[in-house]
């Protein structure tokens, strides 16, 4: 098992061989003037980052890749207006009317928490009389 331990080259982590791009944030290349300052910047920083690292959840890195990866030009020209509002006294937020008239609603039935139906309807006098939410 130790045998490998002869072949151990730890200078590869400062200076890569000829032609091969360092994984680092500057001075990638082996002949730039500062490659071995950033490749030491490098290990010091994930030393002390790996023992934060391996506490984060799963859920929580996917939700942070998926935030970093999102098309955030098409997001922020998109964005619609908010219609949520603070609730009269206190409580959870309340939708604000809009004015907005539907034509086709998503009717959902929840029985004992869990979602017994789901299908889409026509809007009629008979679901704004019975009251419902739309979110847009």
């Amino acid at each position: 098992p130790f045998s490998a331990l002869s072949r151990v080259r730890v200078q590869r982590l400062f200076i890569e061989d000829p032609g091969v791009i360092a994984p680092c944030w500057f001075s990638r290349r082996s002949i730039d003037t500062f490659h071995v300052l950033a490749q030491t910047l490098r290990i010091i920083v994930l030393i002390i980052l790996a023992p934060i690292y391996i506490y984060i959840p799963h859920s929580v890195y996917v939700q942070i890749s998926n935030f970093a990866s999102s098309s955030w030009a098409f997001e922020l020209t998109s964005t619609p207006d908010a219609v949520l509002t603070a609730a009269p006294g206190g409580g959870s937020g309340v939708y604000a009317p809009t004015g907005f008239t539907p034509q086709w609603l998503l009717m959902v039935e929840i029985v004992d928490g869990t979602i017994a139906l789901v299908k889409q309807v026509r809007w009629s006098e008979e679901i704004r009389n019975k009251g419902y939410t739309a979110l847009s």
